[in-house]
This record gives structure tokens, C-alpha cells and sequence, in this order.
């Protein structure tokens, strides 16, 4: 299926991409115990809220929807607090710290459901995970034009490592907070799956022009019904790695046509 696409000198960047997240894997498939959850985590330097970078970060969101998750973003927001341009030497990864800003606030918030009514009332594990993905994929609502954008930065070779990490992260909280236990090798298998899917889903949903992503929500009821069936965790990888290829092929069309 891949060989229409994926020809000559581009099948190897592009391959590099897939092996750094397939290495990142199986390093997480190696450990000994299900250890991580977000809630043990949230003193993580990067997410101080007391700091400068949190504070243009955050206001700098408010900027995504007109120019994207650009470095533009980042500098209009600190410009609204009469910061001098010389501030920007805090972003060290540009663009990538605004992404991870992102990524991390959306599953940090997902701990704000799980005490509401709408939450505990549901009546199963499944019910709740399928709760707390719809509401993570509508948190990318404001910003939907620019989903496939935020995806090229993700495989990017200096980001995949990092972006690969919140994913098991966010999977990992979602599970957890849904009421998984488990602390076997089911345990990976679960946010392999989850993480798989979420994936499926981001990218379908950065296609989908329904009112209020409604074909999204469809589709997430569907995919989540059978999340744990090894098949299906076949065919989500598959189609990853077809927009892997898809996105590292259009991101050097790109930069070849800069110059």
C-alpha cells in the first residue's frame, strides 16, 4: 500500500520517524511495572504556572486559531505583556514548546471531569474512557484547521521522542482514570491500543467538516467499543504510519519548494 507514496530517497526520513516512535515503544514495553500517572507529575518544571514562559504560553493559545501553532503565536502573546522580543530565548524548541504547552494542559484538564456527576454516573470502565477521549478530542475544537499542522510537528525527528511520551502519557491518565487497575502485561496492551486509536481519531477529526464534529464523536463510539482487540491495534498502527508517511513526504515537498 505504501510503495505509491513512499518512493526513492524520501522512504527513509520518513522511515526514521516510525523507528524513533517504534523505538520510544518498546523501551515503554520493557518496563517492569505501570508506574506513571499525571497526577504524580504536575510539579514538572515546564508546566510552573508562576513562570513567564507559562504565562505567554498560555495566553499565547488564544493566538493558535489566526496563525496556527507557529512561533508567531508565542510572540504576539508576549508582546501583550510588554516583553521585549530578547524574552524568546526561553523558548529553546520554538514552535515545539508551544505544541507541548498544549498537549499537556488538554490532559492535565481531563482530572477536571472525573468528580463531576456525568463522569461517576457512568456504569462502566469502557463508558468513561470513552467519555474522557470525546472530551479530549473536542478540546482540539478551537484549533481544528491546524490539527494536521500540530501532527507534522509531532513526527518530526528532534519532537517524536517527546510527542510519543505525552501520547503514552495521555493514554496512560485516560485508563487510569477510567478504572483500570491492571499492572500486568494487559496493562501495555491497553494504552497501545488507546494510544493507537486516539490517534485514528485526531486525525479523521482534522478531516471532518460535521457540525460539531459529529462523525468524530460517531466514529470514536465505534472505534473505543473494541479498543482492546489486537486486530484493531494492527490497523490503527497501519494507518499511523500511512499519515507518517503522507506528512513527512508533504512537510519535504515544502521545504523543497522554499528553497
Amino acid at each position: 500500500m505504501f510503495k505509491s507514496i513512499a518512493t526513492g530517497s524520501l522512504v527513509r526520513p520518513v522511515s526514521a520517524l516510525w523507528a524513533g516512535r517504534s523505538a520510544l515503544a518498546g523501551s515503554l514495553l520493557q518496563q517492569s511495572k505501570a508506574m506513571y500517572h499525571s497526577y504524580e507529575h504536575e510539579d514538572d518544571p515546564f508546566f510552573n504556572k508562576d513562570s513567564p514562559k507559562h504565562k505567554i504560553l498560555e495566553k499565547a493559545m488564544d493566538y493558535v486559531p489566526e496563525h496556527g501553532f507557529q512561533h508567531k503565536a508565542i510572540l504576539e502573546s508576549s508582546r501583550t505583556f510588554g516583553y521585549s522580543d530578547a524574552i524568546q530565548s526561553l523558548f529553546h524548541n520554538g514552535t515545539f514548546d508551544l505544541i507541548k504547552f498544549y498537549l499537556i494542559r488538554e490532559r492535565l484538564r481531563l482530572k477536571d471531569y472525573i468528580t463531576t456527576e456525568e463522569f461517576t454516573s457512568l456504569p462502566s470502565e469502557k463508558e468513561k474512557l470513552k467519555f474522557l477521549v470525546k472530551k479530549r478530542l473536542m478540546a482540539n475544537a478551537p484549533y481544528a484547521q491546524h490539527i494536521t499542522q500540530l501532527q507534522t510537528y509531532l513526527v518530526l525527528p528532534p519532537n517524536i521522542g517527546e510527542a510519543s511520551q505525552e501520547l503514552h502519557n495521555l493514554s496512560d491518565d485516560i485508563r487510569f482514570y477510567s478504572g483500570d487497575k491492571a499492572n500486568d502485561f494487559a496493562w501495555y496492551s491497553k494504552r497501545l491500543s488507546l494510544s493507537s486509536s486516539y490517534v485514528a481519531l485526531e486525525l479523521f477529526m482534522a478531516q471532518d467538516k460535521s457540525p460539531n464534529f459529529v462523525k468524530t464523536m460517531e466514529l470514536a463510539d465505534k472505534r473505543l467499543s473494541g479498543v482492546e482487540d489486537l486486530g484493531q491495534v494492527y490497523n490503527d498502527v497501519e494507518e499511523f504510519l500511512f499519515y507518517t508517511v503522507n506528512s513527512g513526504i508533504n512537510l519535504l515537498k515544502s521545504q523543497a519548494s522554499r528553497g
